[in-house]
C-alpha cells in the first residue's frame, strides 16, 4: 500500500473504496473564508505505469494556490502501482461533486 505523506496540513476525504484500498482527496484549503472560491486538481500523469508516484508529490504545488486563495485538491487513484490494475477507471471524475 502505498503512503500519502503530507508535510502541509490537509483535509483527507474518501471518495471510493475498492476493497481494503480508500481512494482520497487530500484537500489544501486557503485560510480565506470566502464562499466562491477557484479549485485546482493535481492527478499523478501515466496511469498505467509502475512507480511510487503518490498524491503527495504535488503538495509544494497545491500549497503555493492555497496560499494564493485557491482550494487545491490532490487526487489519489488507481494506477498501474497498485495490485491486480488492469484498466483506467473513470473514478477520479468523482471528486467533482465534491468541488462544485
Amino acid at each position: 500500500m502505498r503512503v500519502n505523506k503530507f508535510d502541509y496540513p490537509v483535509n483527507e476525504v474518501t471518495y471510493k473504496v475498492i476493497g481494503e484500498r480508500k481512494l482520497n482527496l487530500y484537500i489544501l484549503e486557503p485560510e480565506s473564508n470566502s464562499k466562491s472560491r477557484a479549485a485546482i486538481s493535481f492527478f499523478i500523469g501515466g496511469s498505467l505505469g509502475k512507480g511510487s508516484r503518490t498524491p503527495a508529490d504535488f503538495q509544494d504545488q497545491a500549497h503555493y494556490f492555497s496560499a494564493k486563495g485557491v482550494v487545491s485538491i490532490c487526487v489519489d487513484y488507481r494506477t498501474g502501482h497498485d495490485e491486480s490494475f488492469y484498466q483506467f477507471k473513470p473514478y477520479v471524475m468523482l471528486n467533482l461533486l465534491f468541488v462544485g
